[in-house]
């Protein structure tokens, strides 16, 4: 009974130093994060689940910036790597609380990451699943701009879908949800609204726009992303295209 009792308190002992070794790295990761150094918060997040492993807040930001460090990787087998990781990392997250937004939300990410660079059958396929996580991210979460970004632009670019992608979804997956540019441009503006300093919204405002042949307010928009400061890493990169995208008008 006596090493019984000795085994257990070892192993409470050794649960309590993983706990807070989990916190403390956990806010480091937050703390990088925070400095847009996403290379180096994605470590610490997936340091995190090594002391922790249901730790549900480092599941959803190593979702989140798997999918946002992949997207600047110029190797498309390790982009591709870093999405198939996102996706992994948003199914634990909603293993373990799929009622929250963020795991909703990194899931409808991870899934538009993955219909960018899948074939037709299978990016329809995802298509399906970055509406069906984003609009549960909308309903738990109505002000979550991010979400709000991800349903304005699965609406444009389901609306813009070719007709051989619609051939396959109406042939595979009977067809796809409505889809409008209206819709579109709604929900962008609402994520302007919610996030008036966020320049990737505005930059797809001015996208938006442009579709529908508003060239105004396409004009207006471009014109706001040149001139507002920049907070995260992808911001110039983004002002630079709306400088661009300017001159074709």
């Amino acid at each position: 009974m006596k090493h019984i009792f000795l085994f257990i308190s070892v192993l409470f002992c050794f649960s309590s130093m993983g706990q807070t070794m989990a916190e403390k790295v956990l806010k480091e990761a937050k703390a990088l994060e925070a400095q847009n150094k996403e290379e180096e918060a994605l470590s610490k997040f997936k340091m995190v689940l090594a002391f922790d492993i249901n730790n549900y807040e480092s599941f959803w930001n190593c979702s989140l910036l798997s999918a946002k460090v992949g997207r600047r990787e110029v190797d498309k087998e390790k982009q591709k790597d870093y999405y198939l990781k996102a996706k992994i990392y948003a199914e634990k997250a909603l293993k373990v609380n799929a009622n929250d937004v963020q795991s909703n939300y990194v899931m409808s990410v991870a899934m538009g990451r993955i219909a960018l660079i899948s074939e037709t059958k299978e990016k329809i396929a995802a298509v399906r699943d970055i509406k069906k996580y984003a609009e549960r991210a909308v309903e738990l979460s109505p002000k979550h701009a991010a979400a709000n970004h991800v349903l304005a632009l699965w609406n444009l670019e389901v609306s813009e879908l070719n007709w051989v992608e619609r051939q396959v979804a109406d042939k595979f997956f009977g067809g796809l949800p409505e889809a409008s540019k209206e819709k579109a441009l709604a929900f962008c503006l609402k994520a302007t609204e919610l996030e008036p300093n966020y320049i990737l919204y505005q930059l797809d405002l001015g996208r938006i726009y442009k579709s529908q042949g508003d060239n105004n307010n396409a004009k207006k928009a471009y014109s706001k992303v040149t001139s507002m400061k920049a907070i995260t890493k992808d911001d110039p990169d983004y002002q630079n295209q709306a400088k661009k995208t300017m001159t074709t008008f």
